[in-house]
């Protein structure tokens, strides 16, 4: 993952920051880096400014009146609960977001578009089998599972979150499967 990944899947907002994903917490000192955060675009700026501006609110702005408008400034909510419910289904069993933990993802920050967004990164445990499986997967590993972390805690908190989240599977699940039946009938 690099400017050419980005320029390929953000055409029209290809210069902003690519990260390696870390943890969700937030750093005063922005010494992000040293908490698994990786740039991938942009390297030579090592400007974090835009990923602490995401921090701040998951962390910094609970409980605030509106959290919920800060955290959809910050993020692309409904592509995190996509991303989210997707990599649980798919059992991802990676060291990801999804597991409860701050490794295998990757996120985006536009320039056009300053929400974060969620991208997969090392998806070897569901294309060829984990060589550890858990013994059981959730909807909700994300915050029941692994380090629980506390931002996604938080947010899941939040009473509309876990409806929205719901709501964004059930509407993936039917393109799921309408794309697969069209696949079929094409076929047959």
């Amino acid at each position: 993952m690099n400017s050419n990944y980005l320029d390929q899947t953000f055409p029209d907002d290809a210069a902003g920051n690519l990260y390696k994903g870390g943890d969700l917490e937030y750093r005063p000192s922005l010494d992000y880096d040293n908490r698994g955060w990786e740039k991938r675009s942009n390297e030579s700026s090592q400007d974090y400014t835009d990923l602490h501006r995401v921090m701040e609110v998951l962390e910094n702005q609970v409980g605030a009146s509106d959290y919920l408008d800060q955290v959809e400034a910050a993020i692309d909510l409904d592509q995190w609960l996509r991303w989210l419910g997707i990599m649980n289904l798919l059992a991802n069993s990676e060291t990801n977001l999804s597991t409860g933990r701050s490794d295998d993802y990757a996120a985006y920050i536009g320039q056009t578009d300053p929400r974060m967004r969620l991208l997969p990164h090392d998806l070897d445990s569901i294309i060829t089998a984990s060589e550890n499986p858990p013994t059981s997967f959730t909807l909700f590993d994300m915050i029941e599972e692994g380090a629980a972390n506390p931002a996604l805690v938080d947010l899941f908190a939040e009473p509309t979150v876990e409806t929205r989240y719901y709501q964004v599977l059930k509407d993936s699940w039917f393109q799921l499967a309408s794309a697969r039946q069209l696949g079929s009938e094409s076929v047959s």
